[in-house]
């Protein structure tokens, strides 16, 4: 869909990736985002013990390692040298205040019914996390991607306050991000556990037209687009293609020179010849991905390949 460095818009700056979206994120909380932007660009900022590729395996994000004891329980062990972007450490005890939150009814987390196999949070030292359950619960790492906050920011009481200017401990901080949620600017957290960020600024902005998304595209300006233009493409190819086809019948009839099974065949061959240009063409402009955990993977990967 996308090999991150092989393109580069002439219109974005060597720093930044330029980002369009189709709608903005209601929220960067994880426990309470609904929409797909709204929670790949919450894992950005705010991981959770686990991050899911782009083939929705689970593999350690804040947690360094995880082991499964027994049936009912799970122990994982967070990364030593991991921070918030206040600068105090991530721990076990943020990681169950930030959990249990999702449990409290207060916060009327959507996600809140992906905890119910668990019977409690435990904190056994301050780098493991203790999770009993109720019964077996086979996709309990997939659920663990839920957003660890500091736990004096994890009660439903600074929902708000964290659902316009999370403070995480992913590689990038929350510079601002308006009411209305059409620009959202990130920048690199430079302590990130993970590593150095190869991009310093991240700016994610709204276009809700395809067209102008495409047009932006084209002219240099976004870095990635999401989601997709597959529509808006094929749309342009069969109409570029049906006046092909049209206009090499219509100059053969009039010539009068062939039957009309050679007309359809010429034709044919045109459409054909046209279809393998246009998709050579456009495919060296379109990037879409098809659904945003493959642009929050590419985005990662972006970041990381120093762009």
């Amino acid at each position: 869909l996308l090999a991150p460095g092989c393109l580069r818009p002439t219109g974005v700056a060597p720093d930044q990736a330029e980002v369009l979206l189709e709608s903005p994120p209601e929220t960067l909380d994880g426990r309470l985002g609904l929409s797909s932007a709204a929670m790949r660009l919450s894992h950005l900022v705010a991981p959770g013990l686990v991050r899911l590729g782009e083939d929705g395996r689970a593999t350690p994000d804040l947690a360094s390692s995880f082991e499964v004891v027994s049936p009912l329980e799970w122990r994982f062990h967070l990364r030593p040298g991991a921070l918030f972007h206040d600068g105090s450490r991530v721990t076990a005890s943020d990681v169950v205040a930030s959990l249990e939150s999702v449990r409290d009814p207060r916060l009327k987390s959507p996600a809140a019914s992906k905890l119910d196999a668990i019977e409690r949070l435990v904190a056994l030292d301050e780098l493991t996390v203790q999770i009993v359950l109720k019964r077996p619960y086979a996709p309990l790492l997939a659920e663990l991607s839920l957003p660890v906050f500091p736990a004096s920011l994890a009660s439903p009481d600074r929902a708000a306050e964290v659902g316009r200017h999370p403070v995480g401990a992913g590689p990038f901080v929350v510079r601002s991000f308006p009411v209305d949620g059409e620009v959202l600017e990130l920048e690199r957290f430079d302590r990130y556990f993970g590593g150095e960020v190869g991009l310093p600024r991240v700016r994610v902005r709204t276009v809700r037209d395809e067209n102008t998304r495409l047009l932006a595209w084209l002219v240099g300006m976004p870095l990635l687009v999401v989601r997709r233009w597959p529509r808006l493409t094929r749309a342009y190819a069969v109409y570029a293609l049906g006046f092909v086809a049209f206009l090499c019948f219509g100059l053969f009839s009039v010539a009068g020179q062939a039957s009309d099974w050679v007309l359809v065949a010429y034709s044919l061959a045109f459409v054909a010849i046209f279809a393998l240009f246009a998709r050579a063409h456009l495919g060296q402009h379109q990037v879409h991905f098809l659904d945003y955990r493959a642009f929050a993977e590419a985005l990662r990967v972006a970041i990381f390949s120093r762009l």
